[in-house]
C-alpha cells in the first residue's frame, strides 16, 4: 500500500519527470505508477513514500515540516481526509479532479509550481 501525505496528492498530479535529484525523480515516478495500479492508499500527515528520497528529509522529518504540514492540513480539509485512514484511489482521484481549481491555490508557493502548471 502506498503511504502519502495529503499535499503530495497534488504533487503527483503535476509531476512531469523533474525533481530534486535522479533518485528523487525515479522514486516519484515509481510512486506515480503505483498510484495508478493500487486501489487503496494510506493518508499520513508525515513522512511518506515520496519523502523517502527527498533531500529535505532529515531523520524522517521534513526540514520544512511547518510549511508542508500546513499544506497537508489545508488539502486534507478541502478533501475531507483523515490521518491514518485508507482511501480508495479512484474516489480520491475524482474528488481531487473536482476540486482541482480550489486545490491549485495551495501549490502557488511551491518551488515546482511553474513546472507543474
Amino acid at each position: 500500500m502506498i503511504k502519502i501525505r495529503p499535499h503530495h496528492l497534488l504533487c503527483v498530479r503535476g509531476f512531469n519527470g523533474k525533481g530534486y535529484s535522479d533518485d528523487f525523480i525515479q522514486n516519484m515516478a515509481r510512486v506515480v505508477r503505483a498510484l495508478k495500479n493500487k486501489k487503496e492508499i494510506l493518508i499520513t500527515f508525515g513522512y511518506d513514500d515520496i519523502c523517502s528520497k527527498c533531500p529535505d528529509l532529515n531523520n524522517e522529518k521534513c526540514v520544512s515540516e511547518e510549511k508542508v504540514g500546513k499544506h497537508d492540513s489545508l488539502v486534507a480539509n478541502e478533501l475531507d481526509l483523515e490521518n491514518g485512514k485508507v482511501y480508495n484511489t479512484v474516489g480520491l482521484s475524482k474528488d481531487t479532479d473536482a476540486k482541482k481549481t480550489a486545490l491549485k491555490r495551495y501549490c502557488v508557493s511551491c518551488e515546482w509550481f511553474d513546472e507543474c502548471y
